[in-house]
């Protein structure tokens, strides 16, 4: 997914944490309440 933060940054490409989920759980952490995806894993 393309994206860009509010306070700018430029374009950013990133995945959904669900999505990942869905095939490597192992590389989505829980920060602070918040899903986050570990891109090394993810791709690994």
């Amino acid at each position: 997914y393309a994206f860009e933060y509010v306070w700018g940054g430029g374009e950013q490409i990133g995945v959904m944490a669900d999505e990942v989920r869905a095939f490597r759980p192992h590389a989505v952490i829980n920060v602070g309440g918040v899903d986050s995806v570990n891109y090394g894993e993810a791709l690994a």
